[in-house]
Protein backbone atom coordinates (compact mmCIF):
# COMPACT_ATOMS: atom_id res chain seq x y z
CA UNK A 1 0.00 0.00 0.00
CA UNK A 2 1.30 3.20 -0.78
CA UNK A 3 2.12 5.75 1.66
CA UNK A 4 0.03 9.28 1.62
CA UNK A 5 2.06 11.96 2.01
CA UNK A 6 0.82 14.55 4.26
CA UNK A 7 -0.36 17.76 3.69
CA UNK A 8 1.93 21.12 4.29
CA UNK A 9 0.26 24.51 4.01
CA UNK A 10 1.29 27.33 2.21
CA UNK A 11 2.68 29.05 5.48
CA UNK A 12 4.40 26.51 6.09
CA UNK A 13 6.53 26.49 2.55
CA UNK A 14 6.47 29.75 2.97
CA UNK A 15 8.74 29.69 6.24
CA UNK A 16 10.94 27.10 4.70
CA UNK A 17 11.00 29.27 1.94
CA UNK A 18 12.74 31.99 4.35
CA UNK A 19 14.63 30.01 6.16
CA UNK A 20 16.39 28.32 2.83
CA UNK A 21 17.29 32.16 1.63
CA UNK A 22 17.66 33.89 4.76
CA UNK A 23 19.73 33.81 8.60
CA UNK A 24 19.18 35.41 11.43
CA UNK A 25 22.41 37.30 12.87
CA UNK A 26 22.58 39.45 15.52
CA UNK A 27 24.08 42.43 15.09
CA UNK A 28 24.29 44.93 18.34
CA UNK A 29 21.25 44.10 20.26
CA UNK A 30 19.28 43.22 17.23
CA UNK A 31 18.60 40.92 14.79
CA UNK A 32 19.11 41.52 11.26
CA UNK A 33 17.98 39.05 8.01
CA UNK A 34 20.90 38.10 5.87
CA UNK A 35 20.79 36.58 2.04
CA UNK A 36 22.23 33.15 2.22
CA UNK A 37 24.40 32.31 -1.00
CA UNK A 38 25.29 28.35 -2.05
CA UNK A 39 27.30 29.43 -4.94
CA UNK A 40 30.58 27.95 -2.82
CA UNK A 41 28.97 24.36 -2.11
CA UNK A 42 30.19 21.62 -3.92
CA UNK A 43 27.60 19.39 -5.68
CA UNK A 44 28.39 16.36 -3.49
CA UNK A 45 27.38 18.64 -0.09
CA UNK A 46 23.87 17.85 -1.53
CA UNK A 47 24.67 14.57 0.38
CA UNK A 48 24.55 16.53 3.64
CA UNK A 49 21.11 17.36 2.97
CA UNK A 50 20.43 14.10 2.08
CA UNK A 51 21.57 12.74 5.97
CA UNK A 52 19.40 15.16 7.73
CA UNK A 53 16.38 14.47 5.66
CA UNK A 54 17.48 10.50 7.04
CA UNK A 55 17.98 11.49 10.34
CA UNK A 56 14.56 13.08 10.86
CA UNK A 57 11.14 11.71 9.66
CA UNK A 58 7.63 13.69 10.06
CA UNK A 59 4.91 13.28 12.35
CA UNK A 60 0.95 14.11 13.09
CA UNK A 61 1.27 15.61 16.30
CA UNK A 62 -1.93 13.71 18.57
CA UNK A 63 -1.60 16.60 21.16
CA UNK A 64 -0.39 19.50 22.21
CA UNK A 65 3.77 19.07 22.13
CA UNK A 66 6.80 20.72 23.26
CA UNK A 67 10.39 20.05 21.55
CA UNK A 68 12.65 18.61 23.67
CA UNK A 69 16.67 19.93 23.56
CA UNK A 70 19.12 16.64 22.86
CA UNK A 71 21.24 15.52 25.19
CA UNK A 72 23.88 15.50 22.38
CA UNK A 73 25.29 18.77 20.91
CA UNK A 74 24.91 17.13 17.55
CA UNK A 75 21.75 15.35 18.31
CA UNK A 76 17.98 16.59 17.20
CA UNK A 77 15.35 17.94 19.98
CA UNK A 78 12.52 14.89 20.28
CA UNK A 79 8.90 16.46 20.38
CA UNK A 80 6.91 14.98 23.29
CA UNK A 81 3.14 14.77 23.31
CA UNK A 82 1.87 17.06 26.65
CA UNK A 83 -1.42 15.81 27.03
CA UNK A 84 -0.30 11.61 26.99
CA UNK A 85 2.54 13.26 29.72
CA UNK A 86 0.13 14.66 31.63
CA UNK A 87 -1.73 11.51 31.93
CA UNK A 88 1.48 9.33 33.11
CA UNK A 89 1.77 9.02 37.13
CA UNK A 90 3.54 11.40 38.64
CA UNK A 91 6.43 8.63 39.58
CA UNK A 92 6.84 7.56 35.91
CA UNK A 93 6.76 10.89 33.91
CA UNK A 94 11.08 11.26 34.33
CA UNK A 95 11.21 7.82 32.85
CA UNK A 96 8.75 8.08 29.95
CA UNK A 97 10.85 11.52 29.23
CA UNK A 98 13.92 9.32 29.43
CA UNK A 99 12.46 6.93 26.85
CA UNK A 100 11.35 9.35 24.90
CA UNK A 101 13.96 12.05 24.76
CA UNK A 102 17.10 10.87 26.66
CA UNK A 103 17.03 13.61 29.00
CA UNK A 104 17.38 12.81 32.31
CA UNK A 105 15.15 15.25 34.14
CA UNK A 106 16.04 15.98 38.37
CA UNK A 107 16.80 17.92 40.90
CA UNK A 108 13.79 20.51 41.59
CA UNK A 109 12.47 20.43 38.07
CA UNK A 110 12.34 16.25 38.78
CA UNK A 111 9.93 17.44 41.89
CA UNK A 112 7.75 19.81 39.98
CA UNK A 113 7.17 17.40 37.44
CA UNK A 114 6.06 15.01 39.54
CA UNK A 115 3.33 17.15 40.97
CA UNK A 116 2.19 18.89 37.64
CA UNK A 117 -1.27 19.05 37.11
CA UNK A 118 -2.09 21.09 34.08
CA UNK A 119 -0.04 21.51 30.85
CA UNK A 120 0.93 25.15 32.20
CA UNK A 121 2.97 23.40 34.92
CA UNK A 122 4.50 20.32 33.27
CA UNK A 123 6.13 23.15 30.75
CA UNK A 124 7.03 25.15 33.96
CA UNK A 125 8.84 21.74 35.09
CA UNK A 126 10.63 21.55 31.70
CA UNK A 127 11.55 24.84 30.88
CA UNK A 128 15.55 24.66 30.64
CA UNK A 129 14.90 20.96 28.67
CA UNK A 130 12.60 22.84 26.23
CA UNK A 131 14.27 23.59 22.65
CA UNK A 132 12.69 26.94 22.30
CA UNK A 133 14.30 27.59 19.10
CA UNK A 134 12.26 24.39 17.32
CA UNK A 135 9.00 25.24 19.38
CA UNK A 136 9.16 29.32 21.04
CA UNK A 137 5.33 28.02 21.95
CA UNK A 138 3.27 24.83 22.33
CA UNK A 139 2.32 22.48 19.21
CA UNK A 140 -1.02 22.04 18.71
CA UNK A 141 -2.79 19.05 17.93
CA UNK A 142 -2.80 17.75 14.53
CA UNK A 143 -0.25 19.93 13.59
CA UNK A 144 3.44 18.56 11.81
CA UNK A 145 6.30 17.98 13.86
CA UNK A 146 9.99 16.72 13.03
CA UNK A 147 10.80 13.32 15.22
CA UNK A 148 14.68 12.08 15.00
CA UNK A 149 15.06 9.13 12.67
CA UNK A 150 17.60 6.21 13.10
CA UNK A 151 16.84 5.32 9.57
CA UNK A 152 20.75 7.00 8.27
CA UNK A 153 21.93 4.40 10.85
CA UNK A 154 19.98 1.39 9.73
CA UNK A 155 20.94 2.11 6.24
CA UNK A 156 24.16 2.74 6.49
CA UNK A 157 24.00 5.90 5.05
CA UNK A 158 26.67 8.58 5.59
CA UNK A 159 27.90 11.72 3.75
CA UNK A 160 30.96 11.33 1.31
CA UNK A 161 32.80 15.12 0.85
CA UNK A 162 34.57 15.50 -2.57
CA UNK A 163 38.07 15.14 -0.77
CA UNK A 164 37.71 11.67 -0.12
CA UNK A 165 35.65 10.91 -3.95
CA UNK A 166 38.34 12.14 -6.09
CA UNK A 167 40.96 10.73 -5.05
CA UNK A 168 39.44 7.21 -5.33
CA UNK A 169 37.59 7.01 -8.66
CA UNK A 170 40.78 9.15 -9.96
CA UNK A 171 42.47 5.11 -8.34
CA UNK A 172 39.70 3.27 -10.19
CA UNK A 173 39.61 5.09 -13.34
CA UNK A 174 43.24 5.34 -14.14
CA UNK A 175 43.69 1.30 -15.05
CA UNK A 176 40.83 1.47 -17.24
CA UNK A 177 41.75 4.68 -19.09
CA UNK A 178 45.29 2.72 -19.66
CA UNK A 179 43.90 -0.14 -20.70
CA UNK A 180 42.21 2.02 -23.75
CA UNK A 181 45.55 2.97 -24.93
CA UNK A 182 47.30 -0.24 -23.75
CA UNK A 183 44.63 -3.03 -23.05
CA UNK A 184 46.16 -6.68 -22.07
CA UNK A 185 46.79 -8.93 -24.58
CA UNK A 186 45.33 -12.32 -24.97
CA UNK A 187 47.50 -15.38 -25.88
CA UNK A 188 45.69 -17.06 -29.45
CA UNK A 189 47.44 -19.97 -31.34
CA UNK A 190 50.82 -18.83 -29.38
CA UNK A 191 50.23 -15.15 -30.66
CA UNK A 192 49.08 -12.01 -29.08
CA UNK A 193 45.89 -10.14 -30.17
CA UNK A 194 44.10 -7.23 -28.36
CA UNK A 195 40.47 -8.31 -29.91
CA UNK A 196 40.37 -12.47 -29.24
CA UNK A 197 36.91 -13.63 -28.87
CA UNK A 198 34.36 -17.09 -28.98
CA UNK A 199 32.61 -18.32 -31.63
CA UNK A 200 30.76 -17.04 -34.50
CA UNK A 201 29.79 -13.16 -34.81
CA UNK A 202 26.40 -11.51 -35.45
CA UNK A 203 26.87 -8.62 -38.07
CA UNK A 204 26.46 -6.34 -35.24
CA UNK A 205 28.62 -7.63 -32.99
CA UNK A 206 31.35 -7.78 -36.06
CA UNK A 207 30.63 -4.33 -37.02
CA UNK A 208 30.99 -2.79 -32.90
CA UNK A 209 34.51 -4.99 -33.32
CA UNK A 210 35.46 -2.89 -36.16
CA UNK A 211 34.46 0.07 -34.59
CA UNK A 212 36.44 -0.89 -31.54
CA UNK A 213 39.61 -1.78 -33.30
CA UNK A 214 39.67 1.28 -35.17
CA UNK A 215 38.91 3.19 -32.15
CA UNK A 216 42.09 1.58 -30.24
CA UNK A 217 44.27 1.60 -33.11
CA UNK A 218 43.57 6.00 -33.79
CA UNK A 219 44.04 5.73 -29.98
CA UNK A 220 47.46 4.18 -30.20
CA UNK A 221 48.47 6.73 -32.67
CA UNK A 222 47.88 9.84 -30.67
CA UNK A 223 48.66 7.98 -26.96
CA UNK A 224 45.21 9.09 -25.90
CA UNK A 225 42.01 6.97 -25.57
CA UNK A 226 39.59 7.91 -28.20
CA UNK A 227 36.27 9.98 -27.74
CA UNK A 228 34.13 6.85 -28.48
CA UNK A 229 35.78 4.83 -25.61
CA UNK A 230 35.37 6.89 -23.58
CA UNK A 231 31.43 7.04 -24.29
CA UNK A 232 31.73 3.09 -24.55
CA UNK A 233 32.38 2.79 -20.81
CA UNK A 234 29.79 1.62 -18.46
CA UNK A 235 30.09 2.94 -14.77
CA UNK A 236 27.84 1.80 -12.20
CA UNK A 237 27.38 2.56 -8.15
CA UNK A 238 25.34 -0.33 -6.71
CA UNK A 239 24.88 1.22 -3.63
CA UNK A 240 24.86 5.61 -4.70
CA UNK A 241 23.49 7.50 -1.87
CA UNK A 242 22.95 10.68 -2.56
CA UNK A 243 25.46 10.30 -6.00
CA UNK A 244 28.79 11.33 -4.74
CA UNK A 245 30.78 9.18 -6.58
CA UNK A 246 28.71 9.31 -9.41
CA UNK A 247 28.93 13.24 -9.59
CA UNK A 248 33.02 12.64 -9.65
CA UNK A 249 33.15 10.10 -12.15
CA UNK A 250 30.98 12.47 -14.61
CA UNK A 251 33.08 15.33 -13.43
CA UNK A 252 36.25 13.02 -14.63
CA UNK A 253 35.34 11.06 -17.37
CA UNK A 254 33.81 14.34 -18.31
CA UNK A 255 37.82 16.01 -18.38
CA UNK A 256 38.86 12.59 -20.38
CA UNK A 257 36.50 12.94 -23.35
CA UNK A 258 37.37 16.51 -23.80
CA UNK A 259 41.37 15.80 -23.93
CA UNK A 260 39.88 13.26 -26.17
CA UNK A 261 38.42 15.29 -28.96
CA UNK A 262 41.11 17.51 -29.08
CA UNK A 263 44.06 14.99 -29.30
CA UNK A 264 41.91 13.26 -32.00
CA UNK A 265 40.95 16.80 -33.38
CA UNK A 266 37.33 15.87 -33.45
CA UNK A 267 35.74 18.29 -31.06
CA UNK A 268 31.71 18.00 -31.72
CA UNK A 269 31.69 21.83 -32.32
CA UNK A 270 28.18 21.90 -34.25
CA UNK A 271 26.62 19.94 -31.17
CA UNK A 272 27.65 22.24 -28.11
CA UNK A 273 24.88 25.04 -27.97
CA UNK A 274 26.35 28.38 -28.54
CA UNK A 275 25.58 29.11 -24.50
CA UNK A 276 27.72 26.70 -23.24
CA UNK A 277 31.35 25.06 -22.78
CA UNK A 278 32.32 21.88 -23.94
CA UNK A 279 32.99 20.65 -20.70
CA UNK A 280 29.20 20.82 -19.48
CA UNK A 281 28.69 18.96 -22.51
CA UNK A 282 30.68 16.35 -22.08
CA UNK A 283 29.94 15.82 -18.92
CA UNK A 284 25.80 15.70 -19.58
CA UNK A 285 27.30 12.82 -22.41
CA UNK A 286 29.01 11.12 -19.60
CA UNK A 287 25.76 11.22 -17.49
CA UNK A 288 23.39 10.00 -20.41
CA UNK A 289 25.73 7.04 -21.63
CA UNK A 290 28.20 6.34 -19.07
CA UNK A 291 26.81 6.26 -15.81
CA UNK A 292 24.46 3.91 -13.83
CA UNK A 293 23.50 3.80 -10.16
CA UNK A 294 21.24 2.11 -7.90
CA UNK A 295 19.81 2.55 -4.13
CA UNK A 296 16.99 0.83 -2.30
CA UNK A 297 15.87 4.57 -1.10
CA UNK A 298 13.93 6.38 -3.63
CA UNK A 299 14.98 9.43 -2.07
CA UNK A 300 18.20 8.70 -2.69
CA UNK A 301 17.86 8.03 -6.10
CA UNK A 302 15.98 11.59 -6.62
CA UNK A 303 19.23 13.19 -4.76
CA UNK A 304 21.44 11.41 -7.43
CA UNK A 305 19.38 12.59 -9.86
CA UNK A 306 19.99 16.31 -8.95
CA UNK A 307 23.11 16.17 -7.97
CA UNK A 308 23.93 14.79 -11.99
CA UNK A 309 21.62 17.47 -13.05
CA UNK A 310 23.50 20.09 -11.22
CA UNK A 311 27.38 18.84 -12.25
CA UNK A 312 26.12 18.74 -16.00
CA UNK A 313 24.70 22.27 -15.93
CA UNK A 314 26.87 24.49 -12.90
CA UNK A 315 29.47 26.33 -14.53
CA UNK A 316 32.77 27.02 -13.01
Amino acid sequence: MREIPMEISNRTVLHLLEALQYMQLKVGNEKQAQRLSFRALDVEQIGMVYEGLLDHTEEVARGQAIAIKPVKSHGAPATINLNELLETKGKDRAKWIKEQTDQNITGQALKDLKTAESIDELLAALDKKIAKKITPRVVLSGSIVLQPSDERRRSGSHYTPRSLTKPIVETTLAPLLKQLVEPPAEETNGEKTLFASKGRKTKLQAVKSERDEEAFRLAQEKGSPHPRQILDLKVCDPAMGSGAFLVETCRQLGDELVAAWHAHECVPTADIPPDEDEILYARRLIAQRCLYGVDKNPLAVEMAKLSLWLVTMAKG
